[in-house]
């Protein structure tokens, strides 16, 4: 059954998200998802570099993203924020 993480905004809400209920308390609710494509790699992919499914290195799973392929993590990290990987990767080599 699908569940809100807007205590505010749902009574049965599963987690305590302080600062989400603040956020959504101004204003700011986060109703709608989208997913880059319908498997995980090519998903990832959509949303590490910011481009369409149709313009990512990644298009499906057991693929590997190119490692001149700026990502959201490259961005961040040439403006000076520390960056990590925690989770699954699934976009190929990490070296």
């Amino acid at each position: 059954e699908p569940y809100s993480v807007y205590p505010a905004m749902d009574s049965h809400a599963k987690l305590s998200t302080p600062n989400l209920a603040t956020m959504a308390s101004q204003g700011m609710v986060f109703t709608d998802a989208y997913c880059g494509a319908p498997v995980c790699a090519p998903s990832r992919c959509c949303l590490m570099t910011g481009m369409h499914s149709g313009h990512c290195d990644v298009r499906a799973n057991g693929q590997f993203l190119k490692l001149e392929t700026k990502t959201v993590a490259d961005v961040l990290s040439d403006a000076g924020y520390d960056t990590a990987l925690f989770g699954k990767w699934g976009l190929g080599d990490m070296n």
